[in-house]
């Protein structure tokens, strides 16, 4: 299993059209084979910053995902309103 954690900051200015972009992802990425769980969470101490919390049944499902024709058509969208460059983690679940 993989879990990826992404993170954004978001510009002020560019909060709800940040949500509104981003929750256009959750249901065909939901509906993807391989993945088991998908959740867009802001912080509730910094309106500014979102996460996505992702759980996958491997490592080339995740990539057929991040191919996947949503991804491609939202992620320059979304990438407009970010304050700084997103932060990938990719996890792999030990025990």
């Amino acid at each position: 299993m993989i879990k990826v954690v992404a993170k954004f900051s978001i510009k002020p200015d560019s909060v709800e059209e940040f949500k509104s972009i981003a929750l256009q992802l959750i249901d065909p990425t939901r509906a993807e084979e391989g993945c088991i769980t998908y959740e867009l969470c802001q912080d509730k101490k910094d309106e500014t910053t979102f996460f996505f919390i992702e759980e996958w049944e491997s490592k080339d499902l995740l990539n057929v995902h991040l191919k996947s024709p949503h991804i491609k058509e939202l992620s320059p969208k979304m990438s407009l309103t970010y304050a700084k460059d997103m932060e990938l983690n990719i996890l792999e679940l030990l025990k």
